[in-house]
């Protein structure tokens, strides 16, 4: 019946078919392409790794050096100190991963109960969240100026 309206559909135009059968067959073929990707495994949540993270920094800045990583507990975004003193923050988003430094003037941090809150000075990321419940590897990420700055 189903492959019927289809085939009818393609030859005499979709103006004589009924809308109560269109809505339904737009509605079942979105419906399983949601179930099929779903299935498929390409909604999974993106986890990061220590691997992951330096390799989402080095494609940007090639010849960075990175002294250390920091992961968030739950594996959505990592911290990394490079070379010359200077900050870093990977993040998921979708199924890419965004790289932002963590630069005076660009970024503000400051200090919560369960982790980071960073700011950007960038309307396209204005904030991150970074879940850490170790308070030493927290202030680790603070500088003079933000340690005042604790909310």
């Amino acid at each position: 019946m189903c492959i019927w309206l289809i085939i009818s559909t393609i030859f005499w135009g979709i103006n004589n078919m009924p809308l109560s059968v269109l809505g339904p067959l737009v509605l079942g073929g979105i419906l399983g392409i949601v179930v099929l990707v779903h299935l498929m495994g390409w909604t999974a949540r993106r986890v990061l790794d220590t691997g992951a993270a330096r390799q989402a920094w080095l494609a940007e800045e090639p010849e960075a050096a990175i002294h250390r990583v920091v992961l968030a507990d739950d594996g959505r975004a990592a911290l990394l100190r490079l070379g010359g003193g200077r900050g870093g923050a990977v993040w998921c988003f979708g199924a890419d991963v965004v790289v932002r430094p963590l630069e005076p003037g660009f970024a503000r941090i400051t200090e919560k109960d369960t982790g980071l809150r960073i700011r950007f000075d960038d309307p396209g990321a204005p904030h991150l969240f970074v879940r850490l419940a170790d308070g030493d590897a927290r202030r680790l990420w603070l500088t003079d100026d933000e340690e005042k700055q604790v909310a």
